[in-house]
């Protein structure tokens, strides 16, 4: 290979190496998917939104049933336990129900 060859080839992999560093990561980032919210009674317009998208994505709370996250509701204290449980990362299956 001749010098000129040479230079001409790693210059112009120096070129292209300084185009893709310019490139913004997210472009290579890979898109994680939403877990939507199933509850009716939560729309994207309340205060609270984000955070119920929070808890539910993390399997942290639950709702009160499927359709439903009563955010104006009461919290048990079997749903406070239940909470703390799933925080600490206690496996439930290993207790029996009455």
């Amino acid at each position: 290979m001749k010098k000129g060859l040479k230079k001409r080839i790693i210059s112009l992999l120096l070129a292209i190496c300084t185009l893709v560093t310019l490139i913004p990561l997210q472009v290579f980032a890979l898109q994680e998917t939403e877990r939507i919210s199933p509850f009716t009674d939560v729309s994207v317009d309340d205060w609270f939104y984000e955070a119920v998208q929070y808890v539910y994505e993390n399997d942290i709370f639950n709702g009160t049933n499927e359709s439903e996250f009563t955010p104006n509701g009461t919290m048990t204290r079997g749903m406070f336990v239940t909470v703390l449980g799933r925080m600490a990362g206690v496996d439930t299956d290993i207790y029996l129900a009455p």
